[in-house]
């Protein structure tokens, strides 16, 4: 297949699934079909090629961008407001920041730490400023960067660390990164953490080319990418002291006794390790005065109580089926489903990346760039099972956002050594599993749960605009407190400047789970019509029972538009 023939074939399959998914008001299952069908096209092309030269793989890398990067913006805007909790509470604070033209004004008692470290904020609120446009649509700024970044990333790190036809396995290895599971989610759901996975990611890239070639400008941005990223998220700085601490050690180790004053010496081992952990140590106790939780929380990897909790989580996850959240609710599907929707794309993702690594370590560790993968690598994915063991320590999806790239970089070496013996062997059976192989990689990212905010086994994560209508509509006409369920009850206010409007909100969730007696005791009551699943903390439900009958015949209905409803107290 001529290349610009699969590239323009792409972009008009992912065109047409977002048309059909905005015609039917869903994003499930016609995105994650489309987008998978729109990368495998150019896949295809390149797995074609006997070989690949620098403008077929820019050609290709273009597309993954550009399909990347529509893919989370369309997400991003689909529903009525913004995905998720936190992205709200964030452009509360980015609004009082932009009114008060101070950093001051960001509440210390909503996002403590960000206070301190405020760069994630300041960005959207630069671009709310310059762009004359709502901090809230000035968000976009995550899932168009995330889009460009992961690629991008991607390729880059690949064509400099595959030991086999680098550019070929730089093109192909894009692929996944295109999709990847977690930069969909903290794409569309944008948190700190996301802009400081970019940055950290730019950081690898640097210190790659660093320990090549030892300029003094690729130690400067090192430094420079250091004070953002400490400026912006807590992960980070414990990711790059503690890779560089094992590189370190690994340096020493490789060395005689004789050696190891000069190995001390080289500033790519000494000055990095030390200026980096003075940086962090500095920011943590004088700046965000986060040092104290860093030792509550490493406190809690060794209390006696972690096994006994690792072993009731893992009797939970294999117990039986479905469970019941109440007399009239039941779990959407049993709680070990649930668990292999949420992390599929990390059960497919390590194991592939596992041989990679130790593909790389047995052959390639004596070159500077892979060491330095192979060391944040190990780093993170020992981080991420400490955090399945004690997930109240380190929280296990964070850390893997971090690992993502680096992970898919590993699975591309996999790949990479594939397509070589293809290509020598020439076998239809070897290009079938390699594409195979590849297809089930793409499929296990876009259709994971995380990927989506809309998936048929989890609750939805944004507002419809109805249900954005009925919260202006209740800040504006209910004088006293309004009863609803959890989800709708936490999530911020439709204008961010309502900074008290969270507050009229009472969760009732545990009353709809149960059909308490104590529902038809409230003076407010706002339900909503199209919600067939209903989030507690840490769970999501179906409930079993007509709510909405029940509160009809207890109730009064003030106000309704087909998305909620809204009841008071009879003759009220």
């Amino acid at each position: 297949m001529d290349m610009r023939v699969s590239l323009g074939l792409s972009i008009s399959v992912f065109s047409i699934a977002i048309l059909y998914s905005h015609t039917v008001n869903s994003l499930f299952p016609i995105l994650p079909v489309g987008i998978v069908i729109a990368v495998g096209i150019p896949l295809f092309a390149v797995l074609r090629r006997s070989t690949v030269d620098r403008r077929t793989a820019y050609a290709v890398l273009s597309m993954f961008v550009l399909l990347s990067t529509l893919h989370k913006v369309y997400i991003f805007s689909f529903p009525a407001s913004l995905i998720g909790y936190d992205p709200g509470l964030y452009v509360q604070q980015i609004d009082q920041l932009i009114e008060a033209n101070r950093v001051s004004a960001i509440d210390e008692t909503e996002i403590s730490f960000y206070s301190k470290a405020p760069f994630f904020l300041l960005l959207v609120a630069a671009i709310s400023f310059v762009g004359g446009v709502t901090p809230e649509a000035a968000m976009i700024v995550y899932p168009v960067i995330v889009g460009v970044m992961y690629p991008v990333s991607a390729f880059a790190i690949i064509r400099r660390i595959a030991p086999v036809d680098p550019l070929r396995t730089a093109t192909v290895g894009t692929a996944p990164a295109t999709v990847a599971a977690l930069s969909l989610h903290y794409g569309f759901h944008p948190l700190a953490q996301t802009l400081a996975v970019v940055l950290w990611l730019a950081f690898v890239i640097s210190v790659t080319r660093y320990y090549v070639h030892r300029t003094s400008a690729d130690f400067l941005v090192i430094m420079l990418l250091l004070m953002a990223m400490l400026s912006t998220h807590k992960v980070p700085g414990v990711l790059v002291v503690g890779t560089f601490l094992l590189l370190f050690v690994g340096t020493l180790s490789t060395h005689s006794v004789s050696e190891m004053q000069d190995a001390w010496r080289d500033r790519s081992v000494r000055s990095l390790l030390l200026l980096t952990g003075v940086t962090l140590f500095a920011h943590w106790t004088f700046i965000a005065e986060f040092i104290d939780r860093v030792l509550f929380r490493i406190a809690l990897l060794f209390s006696p109580t972690f096994l006994t909790i690792f072993l009731e989580r893992v009797f939970r996850l294999f117990g039986g089926g479905a469970a019941s959240g109440g007399p009239a609710s039941e779990a959407i599907v049993s709680p070990l489903v649930v668990f292999l929707m949420n992390n599929l794309y990390a059960v497919v993702l390590f194991p592939l990346a596992a041989i990679g690594w130790v593909a790389l370590f047995v052959r390639h560790r004596s070159d500077p760039a892979t060491r330095v993968l192979l060391t944040a690598s190990a780093l993170i994915s020992f981080l991420v099972v400490l955090g399945y063991v004690q997930r109240v320590a380190v929280n296990p999806r964070r850390f893997t956002f971090f690992a993502e790239v680096l992970l898919l970089v590993l699975v591309a070496v996999v790949i990479g050594r594939l397509v070589a013996t293809g290509a020598r062997g020439r076998t239809p059976v070897t290009g079938a599993i390699i594409f195979g192989l590849l297809l089930v990689l793409l499929s296990t990212q876009v259709f994971a749960t995380v990927a989506l905010p809309n998936h048929p086994v989890s609750s939805p994560d944004g507002l419809t605009a109805g249900e954005q209508q009925a919260k202006r509509f209740t800040h504006a006409h209910v004088p006293g407190e309004v009863h609803t369920d959890f989800f709708y009850a936490v999530k911020p206010p439709a204008d961010p400047s309502r900074s008290g409007e969270s507050e009229k909100y009472i969760s009732m969730g545990e009353e709809l789970l149960n059909q308490s007696e104590n529902l038809s005791r409230h003076d407010y009551v706002l339900y909503r019509e199209r919600v067939d699943t209903h989030r507690t903390p840490g769970k999501t439900w179906r409930v079993t029972w007509d709510a909405q009958r029940y509160l009809d015949g207890e109730y009064s209905r003030i106000y309704s538009n087909n998305d909620v409803t809204l009841y008071t107290r009879r003759g009220e």
